[in-house]
């Protein structure tokens, strides 16, 4: 039996995480909006829905409350960033998932900027990711390679200091 191909893969995922996002829409909502940051097995995500004059929703509507979504979300998430990996060339270090109420589902994926975490994340998680999802030198932006030295210095300071070196 044959592997399914990466983009259909993709486009199911996707598919999935609009039909989970579309389900958080309140009456006047402008759109649902959601944003992922990604490191090694470490995730930050955000929802929001959007009003119509642009301002963001109360944080007591669904949209907000991450735990509507489901376990299944969240696999449709990892899946769709799996898929998305590029032999030599990573994955996403971002996404961001727009659905309208007529059922439009935009996706917009960061393969190249630091994802602007909440609060800093520990140094080692790029070298988890870099493990994960490896990336040759020429498609390391500048800043994963700094971010990726420091990781694996943490690693070789843990490892001496507990004479696994």
């Amino acid at each position: 039996m044959s592997e399914v191909p990466s983009f259909i893969v993709q486009q199911e995922a996707l598919d999935e995480i609009g039909r989970s996002l579309a389900a958080l829409l309140s009456d006047g909502d402008e759109c649902v909006l959601f944003v992922s940051r990604w490191m090694g097995p470490f995730s930050e995500a955000d929802f929001w829905s959007v009003r119509p004059d642009g301002r963001f929703a109360s944080p007591l509507g669904p949209a907000n409350d991450i735990h509507e979504t489901g376990p299944s979300f969240d696999h449709s998430e990892a899946l769709l960033r799996r898929a998305c990996y590029q032999e030599g060339k990573g994955t996403w270090f971002g996404l961001e998932v727009k659905v309208t109420p007529d059922g439009a589902v935009t996706a917009k994926y960061n393969y190249d900027t630091e994802p602007n975490w909440e609060l800093p994340i520990e140094p080692t998680l790029y070298v988890q990711e870099q493990e994960k999802y490896p990336r040759d030198p020429e498609h390391q932006p500048e800043w994963f390679k700094r971010r990726l030295a420091e990781g694996q210095a943490a690693l070789d300071e843990w490892r001496r200091s507990n004479g696994r070196a």
